[in-house]
């Protein structure tokens, strides 16, 4: 909550009433305001989402006059602006799902900060501003029902397009129970849900006859833009959380029926996964490097859910450290921006606002308020189908990548050393960032191009491992790791 309302400081900054030719009356934006991408429509709902949830979670504020206006100025910005509304965004366009402007897979989840915004201020707000957000929500429904889910773990994972799209699905079949699509909205939530965390095996999954996709590999781990991407592994699950969150804030008896959809391997992918990238300040490490903003802990609301829904231990204790590095950043900041400067821009912040909003609406609805909690604990993991090694010891945290990437880009030769537990949390806990290439396949050949895994074997303290890393048409030099217990 402090984090919010710190956020609060700037989003003031960045509001806007639309005043351009052919605006909706009574509206406004916060960010671009545009029909497509992640600066507009998208960051506008993912901040209303966080107003709303100031208004109710500090009712007596003084603050909240302004707060209740701008919330419902941009709800009614977003309604208007929609294909199914009568006015443009500020650039000229409509946005929806069938706009030439926007992406169809991504405006659910647009559409579904905008609902659950509505949810929860929906006492507060004119009935005309509800109709138009409930008008928007059907109509992209009905139109993502209509859509199987997709396919895919190779490359371009699409677990997290599918756990995305079951938001509006899953709100709107909660929320609006009585419309006549509601019946075909919740039969697409639940494929939605279910077949957002899937792999081929499915022994053993009693939702087995609701899978239709694979987007996680064998061995659990997850493949995006061309290499193994903790982040999107973990936003999937994140997004069938937001779901059920959705779900049972609307409408409890439809949520009951979502549960377990929305639950399918969300543990089996934390424990056999995520968990091994966990370091000792609860961030988490990136072996094969990133391609978003470094640092920035927007995986809060995930954590969250697994701690106050599932009663994890190492989830639960993760909460704690990271609720404390999101507040630590932002005062460091100095002006409410959760990123701030390297973070390219307001989108970012919308998106962490987002986040931190749910993870305080995913406590204030805990099934387990408090819990057991623990810390990480030493284990090995090898991903052979990402190409990725990975060891916590009490000492600190090794990762060795030595793939390709799968979507023809440069491949990522790299290794990481983390030291053990920060002695100043949260203020001093950054000792190494993953540098892509880093650390292996240096010297007098140059960078290096490729390589392969030789020999790879476990003992007591660790592993032994063998790599030929390729130097461009120079040679190979031979990398060889000798774990002896130490980081």
């Amino acid at each position: 909550m402090q984090c919010l309302t710190n956020f609060e400081i700037y989003a003031e900054t960045i509001w806007h009433t639309a005043s351009y030719s052919g605006a909706p009356s009574d509206s406004g934006y916060w960010g671009d305001g545009g029909s497509s991408g992640n600066g507009g429509i998208r960051g506008n709902s993912g901040v209303a989402l966080a107003y709303a949830v100031l208004l109710i979670a500090q009712p007596a504020d003084a603050r909240n006059t302004t707060r209740l206006a701008h919330l419902r100025q941009a709800l009614n910005y977003d309604a208007a602006t929609h294909v199914t509304g009568t006015n443009p965004c500020v650039g000229g366009n409509s946005w929806g799902w069938s706009s030439a402007s926007s992406t169809d897979w991504q405006t659910p989840e647009w559409s579904g900060s905008m609902g659950l915004a509505c949810v929860l201020a929906q006492s507060l707000l004119p009935t005309t501003t509800v109709q138009g957000v409930q008008r928007v929500l059907a109509s992209e429904a009905t139109h993502r029902a209509g859509i199987a889910p997709a396919s895919g773990y190779v490359s371009d994972t699409k677990a997290e397009e599918n756990g995305w799209d079951s938001n509006v699905l899953s709100l709107s079949a909660a929320w609006l129970s009585t419309n006549s699509n509601a019946a075909l909205w919740l039969n697409a939530a639940k494929q939605y849900l279910v077949n957002t965390y899937t792999l081929a095996n499915t022994n053993g999954d009693s939702l087995a006859s609701w899978i239709t996709t694979v987007t996680i590999h064998p061995s659990y781990a997850l493949e995006n833009h061309g290499f193994f991407h903790p982040t999107y592994e973990m936003v999937a699950g994140m997004s069938m959380g937001d779901s059920l969150l959705m779900a049972r804030l609307s409408n409890a008896t439809i949520a009951a029926q979502l549960q377990p959809f929305a639950e399918h391997n969300v543990l089996s992918i934390w424990t056999n996964a995520l968990t091994s990238t966990m370091l000792d300040s609860g961030e988490f490490a990136y072996p094969a490097g990133l391609d978003w903003e470094l640092h920035d802990y927007e995986q809060n609301s995930y954590i969250a859910w697994l701690a106050s829904h599932f009663n994890d231990p190492l989830a639960r204790w993760a909460d704690g450290q990271l609720a404390q590095l999101v507040l630590t950043r932002q005062l460091a900041n100095g002006n409410g921006e959760f990123v701030g400067p390297s973070g390219g821009g307001f989108y970012r912040e919308a998106v962490e606002a987002r986040r931190t909003a749910i993870a305080w609406l995913h406590w204030t609805h805990a099934d387990f308020l408090t819990g057991p909690t623990t810390t990480p604990l030493p284990g090995f993991k090898h991903f052979p189908d990402v190409d990725i090694i990975m060891q916590r010891s009490p000492y600190g945290f090794t990762s060795i990548s030595y793939g390709p990437q799968t979507n023809g880009s440069s491949p990522r030769i790299m290794a990481m050393v983390e030291a053990p537990s920060p002695v100043f949390f949260p203020t001093n806990v950054f000792v190494a960032s993953p540098l892509e290439p880093g650390v292996i396949g240096f010297g007098a050949l140059g960078s290096p191009t490729a390589a392969r895994l030789v020999s790879l074997a476990t003992n007591s303290n660790g592993f032994q491992a063998e790599l030929q890393v390729t130097n461009g048409n120079k040679g190979t030099t031979e990398v060889y790791f000798n774990c002896t217990g130490a980081s």
